[in-house]
C-alpha cells in the first residue's frame, strides 16, 4: 500500500490516535495530501469538516466544525486589482446588497462579498441630453459621472451657452464665466470682446465698450460685495496714460441682453480709487449677470484687472 493510501486508511478509522498517526505519516503531511489552493468543502454534518478552496483573492471558508479553513489562491483576482473597489457592504446575499449608489460602477455580490467594479471610461450616465451645449454625461477614469459641456459663452441659437444651457443674449461670449460657489476672485479682461450691455445713469458707460460678463447665482439668501479692481496693463490700449478705471454693473437674469433690468451700477470708489464695489441683497438661487469694463474704452479699446465676490457677514 503507498503512502496515500495508509494515510487516507488511517483517517478513515475516524480515531483521535489515527488521526494524529495520519498527520505523521509516510514522508508526506496534510498540506501536501490537500493543498491550500485544492481544498475540500467539508460535509456540513461532519464536525472535523475540512475549509473550501481558497480563490478570487480570498480564503476559502471553512466547513461547519472544521478547524482548518482554505488559505488565499495564488491566482485568484483580488479586490486591489485595477477597476475594483470593495463594497461599504461587507457580506451580502444578492447583487442589490452592495449598491453604492454609483452608476459607473457595475455592483457585484461574489461569494458573499461585495465588489464595486469601474465602468468603463465613456460610459452613458446622469443626463443624456445632447445639443450645442452639452453632450451626454459619461464616466471618467476614476469612475465619476461628470458633464460635457461646451465651453461657457459658446455660441448656440439663442445665445450664448452658461453651465451646458443656452441663455439668450448677445451671441459670442456672454457670458464669459460661471459662479456659484464662493469666495471667488479672477481676472477680467475686455480687448478685443464685445459690447454686452450699456449701462444707464447714475453711472456713463459709452457705447460701443467692451465687457467682460460673469452669471452669479446666488447659493444662500445674503448680501454679496462685488469688488473689480483695474489693471494698467502694458498690451492694453489705455488712454489715460494712469491708473485704469473699471466700472462695474449688475443686472438681472443670465445674460439677458441689452434690455435686461439694471440692478446697481458703480464706477468709482471715491476720491483717487477708480475700483468699484456693489452690494446686493439676493436670494438663493437669483441670477444676475455682472458686467466689467474699462471706462472710456470704447472699441477696439477695453482693459484688465481683478473681479472678486464674496457674501457679507450680518
Amino acid at each position: 500500500m503507498g503512502t496515500i493510501s495508509r494515510c487516507l486508511g488511517l483517517l478513515v478509522g475516524g480515531s483521535l490516535p489515527a488521526l494524529l498517526l495520519a498527520l505523521a505519516c509516510g514522508e508526506g503531511s496534510v498540506g501536501e495530501l490537500f493543498p491550500a489552493d485544492a481544498g475540500i468543502d467539508g460535509p456540513l454534518d461532519n464536525p472535523g469538516g475540512r475549509g473550501g478552496r481558497g480563490g478570487a483573492g480570498r480564503g476559502g471558508r471553512a466547513g461547519s466544525g472544521g478547524s482548518l479553513g482554505g488559505t488565499s489562491g495564488s491566482s485568484g483576482v483580488g479586490a486591489s486589482d485595477a477597476g475594483l473597489e470593495p463594497g461599504d457592504a461587507g457580506e451580502c446575499t444578492v447583487r442589490e446588497d452592495c449598491s453604492d449608489g454609483n452608476e459607473c460602477t457595475d455592483d457585484i455580490c461574489e461569494e458573499g462579498a461585495c465588489l464595486n467594479v469601474r465602468r468603463d471610461v465613456g460610459t452613458a450616465c446622469g443626463d443624456g441630453t445632447d445639443d450645442l451645449c452639452t453632450a451626454p454625461d459619461s464616466c471618467n477614469e476614476e469612475g465619476a459621472c461628470v458633464p460635457n459641456h461646451a465651453p461657457d459663452g459658446s455660441e448656440c441659437a439663442e445665445g450664448s451657452c452658461a453651465a451646458g444651457a443656452c441663455v439668450p443674449g448677445p451671441v459670442g461670449g456672454c457670458p464669459s464665466v460661471v459662479v456659484d460657489s464662493l469666495p471667488i476672485q479672477m481676472s477680467w479682461r475686455t480687448v478685443g470682446g464685445e459690447d454686452f450691455f450699456n449701462t444707464g445713469a447714475p453711472c456713463s458707460d459709452e457705447p460701443n465698450t467692451p465687457d467682460f460678463a460673469v452669471v452669479f447665482t446666488a447659493p444662500a439668501d445674503g448680501t454679496y460685495r462685488f469688488d473689480a479692481a483695474g489693471v494698467a496693463g502694458d498690451d492694453d490700449p489705455d488712454t489715460s496714460g494712469s491708473q485704469a478705471d473699471s466700472m462695474l454693473t449688475i443686472v438681472a437674469g443670465a445674460c439677458a441682453g441689452p434690455e435686461a433690468q439694471q440692478l446697481a451700477c458703480n464706477d468709482d470708489l471715491g476720491g483717487d480709487n477708480l475700483d468699484s464695489r456693489i452690494e446686493l441683497t439676493l436670494d438663493e438661487g437669483d441670477s444676475v449677470t455682472i458686467y466689467v469694463n474699462e471706462f472710456g474704452e470704447v472699441l477696439p479699446g477695453g482693459g484688465s484687472g481683478t473681479l472678486s465676490i464674496t457674501e457679507v457677514d450680518d
